[in-house]
């Protein structure tokens, strides 16, 4: 059976949220900063969450042709990154270069 435009579309966001959270965990393994390290590992972190929903998505759309729209919506990702922001970053002497 051949693949269809969505499934191509699901495998290649879930190849790039993987690339991603491989990104951020290279860094967040680099960094000298504590401030810094924490930042990335949410990034990481909230890729994985992106990964498991746009893996449930594809599991959906294989079985009932459609998408689920109760899989969406997750506002703590925005909350975690704004706090870690205000909180540690903005203030971390290691963080900026100059």
């Amino acid at each position: 059976m051949a693949e269809d435009k969505t499934t191509r579309i699901l495998k290649n966001a879930i190849l790039l949220e993987k690339r991603g959270q491989a990104f951020y965990q290279k860094v967040a393994q680099q960094t000298s900063s504590s401030a810094v390290k924490r930042f990335f590992e949410v990034l990481a972190a909230e890729e994985e969450n992106h990964i498991q929903t746009l893996a449930e998505q594809f599991k959906t759309y294989q079985s009932q042709g459609k998408f689920d729209p109760q899989l969406f919506g997750n506002d703590r990702f925005l909350a975690d990154i704004d706090r870690e922001l205000t909180e540690n970053i903005w203030y971390d002497q290691n963080f900026w270069p100059f």
